[in-house]
C-alpha cells in the first residue's frame, strides 16, 4: 500500500504515453467509483492519454478492493472479459470428439 502512495505522489521514469509503445493489447483498469485510495480521475486520466490500450470499467458502489476481493462473480467477469464467454470442459471434450480429436 506504502509503494502505491508513492507512485501516485512521485514522478515516474517514463510518461504513460509511452506504454503504447511497448503493451501490443488493451489492458484492463477495473475501478471501484467509492475507491478512498485511487481515484477514478486519475484511471480515466490514464485512459484518455494512452489511447486505445486502456479498458476501463468504473464499478458502482466498489471500493479499492471489494469488487474483486468479495463478489465470487467478479473472477467470472475477469476472466470471461480477457478470455470470451466460458464454455464447460465436457462441452469442449465432446467438440474436440466431434472433430475426431482427443
Amino acid at each position: 500500500m506504502a509503494k502505491d502512495i508513492e507512485l501516485l505522489i512521485s514522478k515516474w521514469s517514463f510518461e504513460p504515453e509511452e506504454v503504447a509503445g511497448v503493451y501490443k493489447g488493451p489492458f484492463q483498469i477495473w475501478q471501484g467509483l467509492e475507491d478512498s485510495l485511487v481515484p477514478t480521475s486519475l484511471q480515466r486520466w490514464v485512459k484518455n492519454n494512452v489511447p486505445g490500450l486502456v479498458e476501463l470499467y468504473e464499478l458502482p458502489n466498489e471500493g479499492h478492493l471489494s469488487w474483486f476481493c468479495y463478489n465470487a462473480k467478479a473472477h467470472h467477469k475477469v476472466f470471461e472479459t480477457l478470455f470470451g464467454e466460458y464454455i464447460p470442459v465436457d462441452e469442449v471434450q465432446a467438440a474436440k470428439e466431434e472433430l475426431g480429436e482427443k
